[in-house]
């Protein structure tokens, strides 16, 4: 994914761009973001189920891409029970900056679907009211998606203190000089949680996985590269 989403290669030539600016804080990289993606102040007070796809998407795509299919849902789509009916490469057509739109696409109706025939509705509001035990046995009951659509509800929506992060992200803004690479995942983002000092949770876990796209594995850059050389051959 890292390879596939990562901006230019002014930021990522040899795997040094951490050490040609300095190092950004929390508050610097969602500034920043708002700066660059004026729809980012958009997103608020969002749902379950929207929780769960906004989490998918982030994890699968830029940021630019995130505001833009998230736009386009409303636009171009009555609500989530037409997405569920909608053929995959239709939905898919509202991300192609996605890494594997049609896959992303195929999770994303696969999930709508499940939750249809267990509530007959297309709601998940009912995990408010379950434990955090219940709601991690709910997604591991639940079609395959990006694992920060499941740490975004179990932060957003059931006020666990971390900023949850994919960790390819945590590799990026390990590289990017946010993180250290000392301390274990759930550390890092309880760390970031005690940094927010009033930035929406929401922002900050868009802009940190954009921040971190800027940062990405040199070691997968060049393997993606070779990949895409052979495949000219």
């Amino acid at each position: 994914m890292l390879a596939q989403t990562a901006p230019g290669s002014k930021n990522t030539a040899g795997g040094n761009s951490t050490n040609s600016r300095p190092k950004a804080s929390l508050t610097e990289i969602v500034t920043n973001a708002y700066k660059q993606h004026d729809s980012l102040r958009d997103i608020e007070e969002i749902n379950v189920l929207e929780t769960v796809i906004l989490g998918a998407l982030s994890a699968s795509m830029p940021l630019a891409d995130v505001l833009k299919c998230w736009s386009e849902f409303r636009t171009e789509f009555v609500d989530w029970n037409e997405v569920r009916i909608s053929s995959a490469a239709e939905v898919a057509a509202t991300f192609p900056g996605a890494k594997d739109p049609i896959l992303l696409a195929m999770q994303l109706k696969e999930m709508l679907q499940v939750v249809f025939e267990r509530r007959h509705m297309l709601s998940l509001e009912f995990l408010r009211e379950n434990t955090i035990a219940e709601t991690k046995e709910f997604f591991k009951r639940s079609p395959a998606l990006p694992d920060l659509a499941r740490q975004l509800v179990l932060s957003y929506i059931k006020l666990q203190p971390h900023v949850p992060l994919e960790s390819w992200a945590q590799g990026g803004l390990i590289r990017a000089g946010l993180l250290k690479a000392s301390v274990s995942s759930v550390q890092r983002q309880r760390q970031l949680f005690d940094q927010l000092e009033g930035i929406p949770l929401l922002h900050a876990v868009l802009a940190l996985h954009e921040e971190a796209r800027l940062h990405p594995d040199p070691a997968v850059e060049a393997a993606a590269r070779k990949k895409a050389a052979q495949a000219k051959e």
